[in-house]
């Protein structure tokens, strides 16, 4: 990925007007030229973004339309992307319609789309899935089971949808308290981040959040002032918002912004999450566990994960290659892969599970206190400025602006890291109130701490760097009009193509399916902030649990506790195992679905 890497103390940001930013005119809707076929096209979309879909509209009747025949009438339908049952299998669908990934398979199970695959072999058009990540495409793969066989949803599988748009969550931090707390901000990607070094002078470690001893940075760093750190040094704090953040780095940090830790604090807690996902997935666990036969819920699975450092390693009959993480159906099938040369242990998916759990909890429960258990603190909350941190929908950026102006940036998400000689100190206890982060430049214990990834066989001993998303599709419905489904591929193939999906970039909320539109230089400089960290966590995200199997669901049997006692620490993690787990193994193991390279 290439951006533009840039150092500031503060954001010089610009705020998105997006009516008169764009500059056009909204089309007309009506009027299809003689001998044209005219179709019928439902999207969903805020009033401040439906410009954006007009105007892809008519640069697609103007242009590429005119050329397919195809004439587009475009209709803003708020909501219909996740409850369209009913217009699906009414009298008159529209020809194309905007769905999400939440609602995609249980809809395709009835019946409801159109089979696209032969479209898509004989003519595709300027669209190719070459240019858009698997885990997008996957989603939107399904071959409805029949005769009691299961459905089976991921690669190689019956093409229903195109992916359109996608909407990963994402960091957001609040600039001025950051800047208040003595953080300098920098944004350098890390593929990038030693030619930067090299160009400016500078010794920037690949860190996301790193503290450093006074006169040790270089360069155009040099000039950074130092500040007092939680444990009371001088130091030179830099976060970089293009870098992940390892487990330890987030929550130290956050405890800048924790009342508990910090008396200068603006914010009681500085954290705003409600989600699992980045914590476990990122070390390879899961909540659910293919183990050849059936599903597993293995939300506590306290069996190590694996990392592969060889260059190329065979677990389970399956070949990978290094930097990739073992899958649960391979891990429990490989007899002896404790002992196997070729893979580093990753923390379980309880140790991952509990990492999060620790950042809800109060410190009289074992925890940190750093994250508030309100889920309101990601949206309200930040906005409000009583959340210094927020874990939320890149969709969510628009309104978070409006609210906060330059204040408020985005970053990629955290990632299990590990550094040469650990990231983390302790003094005077053994618990998190006396954990600090290591100083890049001191001594511990007789070594300089320089900062540098831990490496084995050459291979950097990171865990996965995901996090959860919403994707759409377009698809079109199969009881829509017959004679016109010819030309609903046509927009179809056009709208998920570089064409359509550069004009998609320009809403501001919505990360282009396309590698060559996501991952440009026009995408990363829609305003002043980091649009690289939306592009990058959208080429690595996944649906959540939610969305696994037929529909939602399946969760409910246990996520009332998780959410409502577990994640709050009214409950323990064994108490809630005790009243969940049998259900949820049930609902898992009963699927109807299976999911073939993607869970």
């Amino acid at each position: 990925m290439k951006k533009k890497t840039r150092i500031l103390a503060a954001v010089t940001g610009l705020s998105m007007g997006l009516v008169s930013l764009l500059g056009f005119a909204a089309c007309t809707d009506t009027g299809a030229p003689e001998g044209s076929t005219e179709i019928t096209f439902w999207y969903d979309c805020g009033l401040e973004t439906q410009s954006v879909y007009r105007e892809l509209v008519q640069t697609y009747n103007e242009a590429q339309g005119a050329e397919d025949g195809v004439y587009v009438v475009g209709s803003r339908k708020t909501g219909i992307s996740s409850s369209a049952r009913t217009q699906l299998t009414g009298g008159t669908p529209p020809n194309v319609v905007m769905i999400s990934d939440a609602v995609f398979r249980a809809y395709a199970i009835d019946g409801l789309f159109l089979d696209l695959t032969e479209y898509y072999a004989t003519e595709p058009g300027d669209y190719s899935e070459e240019g858009i990540p698997d885990n997008m495409t996957d989603r939107f793969r399904i071959t409805v089971g029949e005769n009691g066989q299961k459905t089976v949803v991921g690669a190689g599988e019956t093409l229903y949808g195109v992916p359109f748009g996608n909407d990963p969550n994402m960091l957001f931090y609040n600039v001025g308290y950051f800047e208040g707390q003595g953080i300098h901000i920098i944004s350098v990607p890390e593929e990038e981040l030693d030619a930067y070094n090299e160009e400016h002078g500078t010794n920037f470690a690949a860190h996301g959040y790193a503290e450093y001893k006074p006169g040790y940075l270089t360069g155009d760093a040099a000039s950074l002032s130092a500040s007092a750190n939680i444990a009371g040094d001088q130091v030179v704090k830099v976060f970089n918002n293009a870098i992940p953040t390892n487990w330890e780095e987030i929550r130290y940090l956050n405890k800048y912004f924790t009342k508990q830790y910090n008396a200068s604090s603006p914010t009681e807690r500085g954290y705003g999450n409600e989600w699992w996902f980045a914590t476990c997935w990122s070390v390879g666990g899961d909540c659910i566990g293919w183990d050849g036969e059936k599903y597993n819920f293995t939300l506590a699975d306290d069996t190590p994960n694996y990392l592969v450092t060889a260059d190329s390693v065979t677990i389970n009959g399956v070949e990978y290659t290094a930097g990739q993480t073992v899958r649960y159906e391979d891990k429990v099938a490989e007899d002896g892969i404790a002992t196997m040369e070729g893979i580093y242990a990753l923390p379980s998916q309880q140790d991952g599970l509990s990492e999060f759990l620790n950042m809800t909890w109060g410190t009289d429960k074992g925890g940190y206190g750093i994250c508030y258990s309100d889920a309101s603190y990601r949206t309200e909350g930040f906005t409000q400025g009583n959340s210094a941190i927020a874990c939320n929908s890149f969709s969510s950026f628009l309104s978070f602006e409006r609210s906060l102006g330059e204040s408020v940036d985005m970053s990629v998400g955290y990632q299990y890291r590990e550094y040469e000689g650990g990231s983390v100190y302790y003094e005077g206890g053994s618990d998190f109130a006396h954990e600090y982060l290591k100083v890049i430049g001191e001594t511990y214990e007789g070594d300089v701490y320089t900062g540098e990834l831990k490496e084995e066989n050459g291979t950097p001993i990171v865990g996965n760097l995901t996090i959860h998303d919403a994707t759409t599709a377009l698809v079109i419905p199969a009881r829509s009009d017959s004679s016109k489904y010819d030309a609903a591929w046509k927009f179809v193939r056009w709208a998920a193509g570089p064409e359509g999906q550069a004009i998609l970039a320009k809403t501001g909320n919505v990360v282009p399916n396309q590698d060559s539109i996501a991952l440009s230089d026009t995408f990363y400089a829609l305003g002043g902030q980091n649009y690289y960290a939306a592009a990058l966590m959208s080429r690595t995200s996944d649906v959540g649990d939610w969305g696994y199997f037929e529909n939602g669901e399946w969760v409910t049997d246990w996520s009332n506790d998780f959410n409502g006692k577990l994640r709050v620490g009214t409950q323990t993690l064994s108490e809630f195992l005790a009243a969940n787990e049998q259900k949820a193994q049930n609902a898992c193991a009963s699927t109807t679905i299976r999911i073939k390279g993607w869970r």
